[in-house]
């Protein structure tokens, strides 16, 4: 086969769907010599995060820089001139599509929680998605939270759809605690232990309540490790440093900003545990990754994440500050509950494998290019 891949996130320092792109386009480099891909990219940021060398996988920028015209014109204009027989779209679609497709959901968030988004995105991205869903030959999803859930709302049959976890990259172990704390206070000023949070600084994420719930912590706690926060600030709000203030916070919770995969191990590793209260996630990476580096998890029951994590993580209400703190007390003093969750945490995440995922996303492009284009009532 000659398969497309469009990428839409890669980057853009977009979080979970970027690396899934991103860790999805090198795994089919590796498991598969065979077909011929082509990768379309919005940016040369893409192709650079990318880092693909195979024979057999090329890369090529959407001209105009404008994205509108790109993706509605030269993409599907892209798919006929170069004889693609099948393309995944692993974020969005085009609006137009010449050759058949695979479309990756990755959640009904702009749906079921619009106040999470800008307006003008959240115009662009509804429809697209809803096109996804409705003319892809096949749907991957990549949480079973995710497949019933689109299966209910937009009543598309099961059988369309499948879910294929996410993975966790190979750097993602633990990392020697000396090493890591020396790297970690020469970067980022901070000592270890630490309650730490990776991800956006933003509404879905639960950030106030976290704060909240350390607060808490700090009041209960002698000695308490500091929180630290690593991420980007998506909305222009002072909600976050205004729950600093009122918590009396100052000096105690520590924001990194945005940090690279390069380090993460390390922040992983050094941490007393990642408490991670989102109040929505189709799949939700950093639970994973957190694990795979022998850290202690806190996280929310609901969504996907109990699916993610199963036994090896203490599971709390998100929209209780009390229980996201008794939560980081367990944690912070409880060095057999420690322990076990680092054991069964390290033993679940081998189970996530970015090599697995591309093998049956393989799977998923045999079948699509297969079968007739199925009947959809979405």
């Amino acid at each position: 086969m000659r398969i497309g891949l469009f990428v839409l996130a890669a980057g853009r320092g977009a979080g979970g769907p970027e690396t899934y792109e991103v860790e999805l386009v090198r795994a089919l480099s590796r498991v598969d010599p065979d077909n011929t891909y082509r990768v379309y990219c919005t940016s040369p940021a893409a192709v650079e995060a990318l880092g693909v060398e195979a024979p057999n996988m090329t890369c090529h920028i959407l001209r105009p820089r404008s994205r509108w015209i790109s993706v509605l014109l030269s993409l599907p204009l892209a798919l006929v001139r170069d004889r693609i027989d099948l393309f995944h779209a692993t974020y969005t679609p085009p609006p137009v599509a010449l050759r058949p497709y695979v479309f990756t959901h990755h959640d009904n968030s702009p749906f079921d929680h619009p106040e999470y988004y800008n307006r003008i995105v959240l115009a662009r991205l509804r429809p697209l998605i809803r096109i996804g869903l409705a003319k892809a030959r096949r749907i991957v999803c990549s949480s079973e939270f995710t497949r019933q859930q689109t299966a209910q709302k937009f009543a598309i049959p099961l059988d369309r759809m499948t879910t294929i976890h996410l993975g966790v990259d190979e750097r993602y172990r633990p990392v020697d605690r000396a090493a890591a704390r020396r790297l970690l206070s020469e970067c980022y000023g901070i000592d270890a232990p630490y309650f730490f949070y990776v991800g956006k600084l933003q509404r879905s994420k639960n950030i106030n309540r976290l704060l909240e719930a350390y607060a808490l912590v700090n009041a209960r706690l002698t000695n308490c490790p500091p929180l630290v926060l690593a991420g980007k600030r998506t909305e222009a709000n002072s909600e976050i440093d205004v729950t600093i203030a009122r918590c009396g916070l100052s000096g105690r919770v520590h924001e990194l900003g945005y940090v690279g995969d390069k380090d993460l191990p390390a922040l992983y590793s050094s941490a007393r545990a990642l408490v991670f209260p989102s109040l929505y996630e189709g799949f939700g990476l950093p639970v994973i990754e957190a694990m795979a580096c022998g850290t202690p998890v806190v996280t929310s029951a609901v969504c996907s994440l109990p699916e993610v994590v199963g036994n090896d993580a203490l599971l709390v209400n998100p929209f209780s500050v009390e229980a996201i703190a008794e939560a980081m007390l367990r944690l912070a003093t409880d060095d057999k509950l420690v322990a076990r969750l680092v054991s069964g945490g390290l033993e679940r995440a081998r189970g996530f494998t970015w090599t697995e995922n591309a093998r049956r996303t393989l799977e998923i492009y045999r079948l699509a290019h297969r079968r007739h284009k199925p009947e959809c009532r979405a």
